[in-house]
């Protein structure tokens, strides 16, 4: 969450997310454990937010959708409550990461099967029901199993990290207008 209290983490063993609560916000040393829910989604790689936590998306590398879930408490799992999804096996699978922008008019997945970051555009903001799709963006010149990504606070940077380049490495790149991933250097 924003004031870095609360953590929620997918699971690929186990097939659920977590949520830790942190006593003093963004130190990771004050985590401690709070409770678990079990999607039925398979492996999940991928969870992200709304800036309320009220809406939240998922992306599990076992299952080529975005799902989306409404919580009625932000940031809360116990809460949660499936709203829908958006099948992208035509463009993607094997997603390990999914980000949303700060509007939520564009949700975005990264694969490490082809090293893309695929973006949507949302009709309806933060509805992943409405989503079409935008563009594809390779990020393998530099990434080799891409993992995971995010965004800075207005977009205008992207981080991606890799699994086997020199034993893990986090790649950056400037976008130029935010939030543009055709846009990426």
């Amino acid at each position: 969450n924003a004031a870095g209290t609360r953590m929620i983490v997918g699971s690929t063993s186990d097939s659920s997310i977590k949520e830790y609560h942190l006593s003093t916000g963004f130190d990771l040393s004050t985590a401690s454990y709070d409770s678990s829910n079990s999607l039925g989604l398979g492996r999940i790689d991928g969870v992200a937010f709304n800036s309320d936590g009220t809406k939240m998306y998922i992306v599990s590398y076992s299952n080529a959708s975005i799902h989306q879930y409404s919580l009625s408490t932000g940031f809360d799992i116990s809460t949660a409550s499936s709203v829908g999804s958006y099948d992208t096996s035509s463009l993607t699978t094997n997603m390990r990461g999914v980000q949303i922008n700060n509007n939520g008019t564009k949700i975005y997945t990264i694969s490490d099967n082809d090293d893309q970051i695929e973006e949507w555009t949302l009709s309806t903001a933060y509805d992943v029901t409405t989503a079409s799709h935008e563009s594809s963006t390779a990020v393998n010149a530099q990434a080799n199993n891409a993992q995971e990504f995010c965004f800075n606070g207005d977009g205008t940077k992207l981080f991606v990290a890799d699994e086997t380049v020199a034993s893990g490495t986090i790649f950056q790149y400037s976008l130029s207008p935010a939030y543009d991933t055709s846009t990426m250097s």
